[in-house]
């Protein structure tokens, strides 16, 4: 028996975790070759979902997931309810999408209608950010309460009621911020002021207010999710004032009169 692994010979005297096994190579075609981990912006999205899918189920996993859909659509439909652009009409006879900035929002409503229907026009605009994530807050905690307060930002920068046309959200941003953090929203407010007294740039005091939201809560201990999606609103806000900065940088932008 001449092909038997003779004994204290060969691979089969050693032990078992060191003996040679036979693998068996499966050559993967062009354009399907797998990676354990994404690289470049792939790898960053993908952890960013990990991050808010552990905190969604430490938080608000309590919850059936058909709710959080069902309040999240609620929300999204509650903001995508254009305030500023139904007082403009309704109050004065003005459409504030022809004219000013053509923006769907309190700031343009004030420039065209005044200080009566632009105040109204705010505090509805906040208004429906701050419920839908103070009933989210309550519900998942400060999580729940951006998630949902998100959905409303959302709704309000791209109403499906206007087929799309929205906002920047400043407004609705303030009123989610004030529901889950409310010293949050007091720097943010106190930032606003400063620069608009110092500049009369109103799109430069909601910019600089946004963008302060992520780093006031991060220096308060908040969560690393609050923090991303608080950052993300910020994102959301400044992209939507893309315009708004080419005319800073132009130096054509629109400068408030008090």
């Amino acid at each position: 028996m001449g092909w038997l692994p003779r004994t204290g010979r060969g691979p089969a005297a050693r032990p078992a975790e060191t003996r040679p096994c036979l693998r068996l190579i499966v050559p993967t075609p062009a354009g399907f070759r797998r990676e354990p981990h994404p690289a470049g912006i792939n790898r960053f999205l993908w952890k960013l979902i990990r991050i808010f899918s552990g905190a969604i189920r430490r938080r608000v996993g309590a919850m059936a997931w058909s709710i959080w859909l069902a309040l999240a659509a609620a929300s999204y439909l509650i903001g995508s309810i254009p305030f500023a652009f139904l007082v403009g009409k309704l109050w004065t006879g003005i459409d504030i999408r022809k004219g000013g900035s053509g923006n769907v929002g309190a700031t343009n409503l004030f420039r065209l209608a005044g200080w009566g229907p632009g105040l109204l026009g705010f505090l509805l605009d906040f208004a429906k950010g701050f419920g839908p994530a103070l009933a989210g807050l309550h519900l998942g905690g400060p999580v729940g309460g951006l998630l949902i307060g998100l959905a409303a930002v959302a709704g309000h920068n791209w109403s499906v009621y206007l087929r799309g046309r929205g906002g920047k959200g400043a407004a609705t941003s303030l009123g989610v911020l004030v529901a889950v953090a409310p010293v949050g929203a007091l720097v943010a407010v106190a930032l606003f002021v400063l620069v608009v007294l110092a500049t009369r740039y109103v799109s430069l005091g909601s910019m600089t207010a946004a963008a302060s939201a992520p780093v006031t809560l991060w220096l308060l201990g908040a969560g690393r999710a609050e923090v991303l999606i608080a950052a993300l609103l910020t994102v959301i806000l400044v992209l939507r004032h893309r315009s708004n900065i080419a005319r800073l940088l132009a130096g054509t932008e629109n400068r408030a009169n008090y």
